[in-house]
């Protein structure tokens, strides 16, 4: 019985300390650095939503890129390159939407994140998209898409930003496929 309890014992002290560091990167970014990468996420719907590109895009580094896969696919459907390409598509998609009435809304939620070093991390937001058109007599919100959002994150000169986001939803894209012609 002693020789289980010692081996027990071991388990126990080794089970905290593989604990301890597997999770030491998590102590390399401060209590401010999460909440500005939360912030950051947060921005990424707002600014899309509300129709500015250009402020999306200065959410990216200059280098930054942005996927998409949508509907499982296993190859990006997408590709945008730099802050140009990433605001171009933004105020694209938008003046579409704008065009036909919809009003979209990201929401990112349960947001998961795995510390690189102090300068990157990792992270993953479940989304849902919800498209309305309240001037067209659609007010309610409707899903269109839910899925993931995975995101590269660097501190560049005191601030987060994406380098990279991967798109994984499922659901509609166009407005045709969701109102008809």
């Amino acid at each position: 019985m002693k020789r289980f309890n010692y081996i027990m014992a071991s388990l126990f002290v080794l089970a905290i300390f593989s604990g301890v560091n597997a999770h030491a990167d998590s102590a390399t970014i401060t209590p401010q650095d999460r909440g500005a990468i939360i912030d950051l996420i947060a921005h990424y719907s707002h600014t899309f939503d509300r129709r500015d590109g250009e402020g999306f895009a200065n959410l990216y580094t200059e280098d930054g890129e942005w996927l998409a896969f949508p509907n499982e696919a296993k190859e990006p459907v997408i590709t945008l390159k730099g802050r140009k390409e990433i605001a171009d598509f933004a105020n694209d998609r938008q003046e579409n939407f704008r065009k036909v009435g919809i009003v979209t809304k990201h929401f990112m939620l349960n947001t998961v994140m795995e510390i690189i070093s102090p300068t990157r991390v990792k992270t993953s937001s479940m989304a849902l998209i919800t498209w309305q058109r309240p001037t067209m007599g659609d007010p309610a919100p409707v899903p269109v898409q839910a899925g993931y959002y995975n995101h590269i994150i660097v501190k560049t000169n005191g601030e987060w930003k994406f380098q990279r986001i991967e798109v994984h939803t499922s659901g509609v894209y166009t407005p045709e496929e969701q109102y008809g012609k």
